[in-house]
């Protein structure tokens, strides 16, 4: 399992977060980096902006993903109705 999931499991979130960020930069599933940096920041850490650059990115990587759009969607509404 890699280092950030099981670290994210441990609540250690923002070392998680730096792991993925570290992962991504080598070129490592450069999408399940992007979108699991999305949920974290926003659901967890609760950065919205964060949240959408990271989803956004993820989308790039794999347009295709119904899963990121709806998660994007969805903080995007949550913002709206502020």
């Amino acid at each position: 399992m890699p280092s950030g999931i099981r670290k994210a499991q441990l609540n250690r979130h923002e070392e998680s977060v730096r792991d993925y960020i570290t992962s991504s930069k080598l070129d490592h599933r450069r999408y399940d980096c992007y979108f699991n940096l999305g949920l974290i920041y926003g659901f967890v850490i609760v950065k919205d902006s964060l949240a959408i650059v990271y989803l956004e990115m993820a989308l790039e990587e794999k347009p295709e993903s119904q899963e990121a759009k709806d998660i994007l969607d969805d903080i995007l509404r949550r913002n709206i109705s502020i």
